[in-house]
């Protein structure tokens, strides 16, 4: 992975214990449903049944060229079937591919294979339950691997903020699939991360009390910023850091307090618009300097 913020010494090595208890996740969900890995079952399946001559006695031995074609569609459809979590049909391609690997067969004995795989696989496909996501939300339905590779806020802020990633990840996959409140929710996760840092700039102890107290006692410490303090350029930096305290307070009045204690709901319109900032602002804070 290029990614610096994906490197073995980074802080994102610990979210390897993310999920220690083998918890599914909302990406296990969206894998096993993929829609183009059913479609190309379907058509690895079909191209099975026509790859066995329909005028041929069933009794003939399989030919060389047709045993090659026919093995390597039960291994494609073996990945895929894989990839989707229908372990029966893995399991049974698995030792189809080893049975006719190892000895002939003829041609009837493949279409009956075929036949009580392609039973097995439907089966499991009925047991499977389905969602459609809109296609203007799917791109915000993403991988973990790629919300590091490809950071909806930018590699700057994940490189500054490296902790904050998996909320930002399951800040889009809520958004995508309708869970507006949940996707705030993380977002405001997001921002703390922000906030916990500016506190750190200003040695303010940061605690689970409530937003407005630490923000209160920052705007203090901001006043009296002078070059004694934060060197020649003080008042770019008195500026940036007023600034960012006014936006976490109205962040705080807007958002924090409301979705942290249920007073508000959100539709697609404001949950991707607050996605929008959050996004925007958690740059603007890497490029400003500041860092977990």
């Amino acid at each position: 992975m290029s990614n610096p913020a994906a490197s073995p010494k980074s802080p994102l090595a610990c979210l390897c214990k993310e999920n220690p208890h083998g918890l599914v996740t909302l990406w296990d969900i969206v894998k096993r449903i993929a829609a183009h890995n059913l479609v190309q079952n379907g058509r690895t399946l079909q191209a099975l049944t026509m790859a066995i001559p329909n005028l041929v006695t069933p009794q003939v031995s399989i030919k060389d060229e047709d045993l090659k074609i026919i093995l390597a569609h039960l291994k494609q459809l073996r990945g895929d079937s894989e990839f989707l979590g229908f372990t029966v049909t893995t399991d049974l391609l698995k030792w189809a591919i080893d049975d006719y690997e190892s000895k002939p067969h003829t041609y009837g004995q493949a279409r009956s294979s075929i036949e009580h795989i392609s039973a097995v696989y439907q089966q499991e496909l009925s047991r499977e339950f389905f969602v459609y996501i809109e296609p203007e939300k799917a791109k915000f339905m993403r991988s973990f691997d790629t919300a590091v590779e490809d950071p909806a806020y930018g590699v700057e802020a994940l490189n500054a903020f490296p902790q904050s990633v998996r909320d930002m990840h399951l800040a889009g996959n809520c958004y995508g699939c309708g869970y507006n409140d949940a996707c705030v929710f993380h977002l405001v996760r997001v921002l703390e991360y922000g906030l916990a840092a500016m506190a750190t700039v200003f040695s303010e102890p940061f605690t689970h009390e409530n937003w407005h107290n630490i923000i209160e006692r920052l705007e203090s410490k901001i006043r009296k910023i002078d070059s004694s303090t934060f060197g020649a350029d003080w008042r770019d930096k008195q500026k940036f850091y007023s600034e960012a305290a006014c936006e976490f307070m109205f962040f705080k009045d807007a958002w924090r307090n409301h979705v942290m204690h249920g007073r508000d709901s959100y539709d697609d319109g404001r949950a991707q618009n607050i996605y929008s900032h959050a996004c925007a602002f958690m740059r603007h804070l890497a490029r400003g300097g500041l860092r977990a």
